[in-house]
């Protein structure tokens, strides 16, 4: 009795350490062959669940799986790099100490299941390019631990208003037309940019609240906004506001940024896109500012700085029709208003050709003529100048004269 005892007593023994998981996805067999995880080293459709189910940091990047069959009894997984694959589904559910998961460059992807990941705390899913559209929600709502979530895929919405630690949120090329990030106090880093290159899709959102984030540091909002308020973040040192319709942009409650990029890349004027015709950036620190590019908004004729003469201007990009200034009455100077008509003749305007400007008590120095696009067609250094190679049309005249003042002013050529 004893000895059929101890037989089925081992017998149990050899099951329990003979149990398999089984890996349907050849390439992800091979890449646990690969790393010495499949103990077995055989390629037949299963792993020995004990050489699987203690493992915490898995990479499987760029594979070539199709499929993640078996890592439900990765049971102690904590970190999963699985970028670069074919995978269309990615289910979680059973990984429940999961705290990174980083998928991105799945291109076939349609659905993903972390809901049961309380504890992960870094999700990152960026797919752009190549026309992707499959997947359009992924329910954050239980990832209270959220800090960290990139994501660029044909998302329609995102709900992160659970997330309350959530420190970095990248959602840009997807398909949102709204986003609430009003529970976020936590957000340093924000960017829901539309890049307008050859991607698969792209955000249109025209208004983002920001009030309720003090602590953000980066905001990248290059997308359709109208309007952009950043009255309420002090912290903030880093500004991407490309193709926007902003314009007028008040910084001057923004004492920390280091780094302005208002280019409004890849959209002609013609486009309809509004461009900057003012900037404040009177904030009492413009020597700390690296990195300034306002170039090609033709309609920005003044920036309000703390001071004109600022050594640290000399390394900011802006264009020649625009001008540093420190007061509303200096812009009065050099937009096209009443003293610049009242201060310069010009004649005859329109014109057919031959084109005279004076300005009062001094000579002119320098005319540049710039098109409707804000393209320079033209330098004279003569007050008489003759403009007939010109087609038809409006033009702006920036005129210089012998003690540097700037007249703004435009040009009617028939």
């Amino acid at each position: 009795m004893k000895t059929k005892i101890l037989f089925f007593l081992l017998l149990s023994v050899n099951i329990l350490h003979a149990q398999y998981t089984l890996i349907p996805d050849t390439n992800f067999e091979q890449a646990l062959i690969n790393q010495g995880i499949d103990t077995e080293n055989i390629l037949d459709g299963k792993v020995l669940t004990t050489d699987i189910n203690s493992i915490e940091v898995l990479n499987i990047n760029h594979q070539s799986i199709n499929s993640l069959g078996g890592i439900e009894d990765f049971t102690m997984l904590k970190e999963l790099y699985c970028i670069g694959n074919g995978l269309e589904t990615i289910d979680m559910s059973s990984n429940l100490l999961l705290e990174i998961l980083e998928a991105s460059e799945n291109y076939s992807i349609s659905s993903i299941n972390i809901t049961q990941n309380t504890m992960l705390h870094t999700f990152i899913l960026s797919c752009p390019g190549m026309g992707f559209d499959g997947l359009t929600s992924i329910d954050f709502s239980n990832n209270t631990s959220l800090k960290i979530i990139d994501v660029a895929v044909a998302l329609e919405n995102i709900d992160v208003s659970n997330n309350l630690l959530l420190e970095t949120l990248s959602c840009s090329n997807n398909q949102l037309t709204s986003l609430d990030v009003s529970n976020n106090v936590n957000l340093k880093v924000l960017d829901f940019a539309d890049y307008l290159i050859d991607y698969g899709n792209s955000n249109n959102i025209n208004s983002i609240d920001l009030s309720n984030n003090p602590n953000l540091e980066i905001l990248n909002c290059s997308n359709n906004l109208n309007v952009l308020d950043l009255s309420h973040n002090q912290n903030l040192h880093t500004l991407v506001a490309q193709a926007t319709g902003i314009t007028s942009l008040d910084l001057s409650l923004n004492p920390n940024l280091t780094y302005i990029n208002l280019l409004p890349n890849y959209y002609p004027p013609d486009e309809g896109v509004g461009h900057l015709t003012e900037i404040n950036i009177r904030n009492g620190h413009n020597d700390i500012i690296t990195y300034f590019d306002a170039t090609n908004n033709p309609d920005l004729t003044c920036i309000y700085v703390d001071d004109k003469e600022a050594d640290c201007l000399n390394d900011w990009s802006i264009d020649d029709i625009t001008s540093f200034v420190e007061t509303e009455a200096e812009c009065t100077v050099v937009t096209i208003g009443d003293y610049s008509l009242n201060s310069i003749s010009i004649y005859p305007n329109p014109t057919t050709g031959t084109v005279s400007i004076n300005t009062p008590n001094n000579a002119v120095k320098e005319v540049i003529i710039y098109n409707q696009l804000r393209q320079q067609v033209g330098v004279y250094y003569t007050n008489t100048f003759n403009i007939s190679n010109l087609i038809n049309g409006v033009y702006i005249a920036k005129t210089r004269n012998n003690v540097n003042e700037i007249f703004i002013s435009k040009i009617i050529k028939k």
